[in-house]
């Protein structure tokens, strides 16, 4: 499933969302460019390389960045705020992936006013709320 949203300064994005996908993940090269305060939010880390949906290669993570804002594009045009932790990837095929962590992270955020996130396949949808 595609759904458009805008993160930082990017204006707006077609971004895939893989439930296969782990983690939430975004290419280094954008991130640098377009997430506000990258240098002192992104957190170098040591994990273990990922293996991206098409097997052909796997991917070292060299970071991430917690509670990047995300706003996802509602059919009105109008837009409904959530965050992410996003894991950073040089090289990452695509702009920005949202993956299962997504999903899974959306329903623990007590006293928070971010929407829970659930995959609705047959309207062929993100829907938050």
């Amino acid at each position: 499933i595609k759904v458009r949203l805008i993160m930082g300064e990017s204006g707006v994005l077609s971004v895939l969302v893989d439930t296969g996908s782990t983690h939430n993940l975004v290419a280094y090269e954008f991130a640098s460019k377009h997430i506000p305060d990258f240098k002192s939010r992104f957190v170098p880390i040591d994990m273990p390389p990922l293996t991206l949906g098409d097997g052909s290669k796997a991917m070292k993570p060299c970071g991430f960045i917690p509670n990047v804002e995300l706003l996802f594009e509602k059919k009105t045009g109008r837009y409904i705020k959530s965050v992410a932790l996003l894991v950073v990837l040089r090289g990452l095929p695509d702009t920005l992936i949202i993956g299962h962590d997504f999903l899974l992270t959306s329903h623990k955020q007590p006293g928070k006013d971010y929407p829970v996130a659930e995959i609705c396949y047959a309207r062929q949808s993100l829907r938050l709320g």
